[in-house]
């Protein structure tokens, strides 16, 4: 998942996303949630500590915490220096701008990193397609950038492999976002994972997200689970 070769890892917090998934903690805060692929996002972190029922699953929570760290600190250098590089990619509707961006993803990143070490059965390492939870463990699983972002280092049967582990430890629901790449038009590869789960009977919604920041990111796929 986010420890693969080019994937990028970022510290995005529980408002972002709250925003991207439409989430609403007077109807989720009671409900098992799973943030598959999390890096070094303070999600799990903000959402326990209102009473939240929240686990984080990721390859890089087996590495050294040192090294973890690292990566988490990284990313956010990398989100603003892509920011500063590529302006035109953005849009400032969540954020005032670049430096309100920066100061959240650095707080998020130090939520994330103190929770780690105080909570660590938060943190499972773990890694797509091959899950170590069990069938229906979840109510919701929630998988920000990265499937459809990461069109061209994870192929279309990677996606519906990753897909299908979600839908397999999810009770509900599954949501992903966004619906956009990051190498390129990721429609071929939405399309296909849409056909897949419809023929298997389950229900997919496009919806729009209160989150944007990269351009023309405005959706979450819901996957429903009957």
């Amino acid at each position: 998942m986010s420890s693969a070769e080019g994937l990028f890892v970022s510290a995005r917090s529980r408002h972002e996303y709250e925003g991207m998934f439409d989430l609403d903690f007077s109807r989720w805060g009671s409900k098992r949630i799973l943030d598959c692929g999390a890096g070094g996002a303070s999600f799990v972190a903000q959402w326990s500590s209102s009473g939240g029922n929240a686990v984080a699953c990721d390859p890089l929570f087996g590495e050294d915490f040192a090294v973890h760290e690292e990566v988490v600190r990284s990313g956010v250098e990398r989100a603003a220096r892509n920011i500063a590089e590529e302006p035109d990619l953005y849009v400032w509707k969540s954020f005032e701008g670049p430096r309100a961006h920066r100061e959240s993803r650095e707080r998020a990143a130090e939520a994330f990193l103190l929770d780690r070490q105080e909570h660590p059965e938060r943190y499972v390492a773990a890694e797509l397609p091959d899950l170590p939870f069990e069938t229906n463990s979840f109510d919701l699983v929630l998988s920000s950038h990265l499937l459809f972002v990461y069109c061209r280092t994870l192929s279309i049967e990677d996606h519906l492999r990753y897909v299908s582990e979600m839908v397999r430890v999810s009770s509900a629901e599954v949501r992903l976002y966004p619906l956009i790449g990051f190498e390129g038009d990721a429609q071929e590869h939405v399309t296909r994972v849409v056909e897949a789960l419809e023929a298997d009977g389950l229900s997919t919604e496009r919806r729009p997200a209160r989150y944007h920041l990269l351009r023309g990111a405005t959706e979450y796929l819901a996957i429903e689970i009957p």
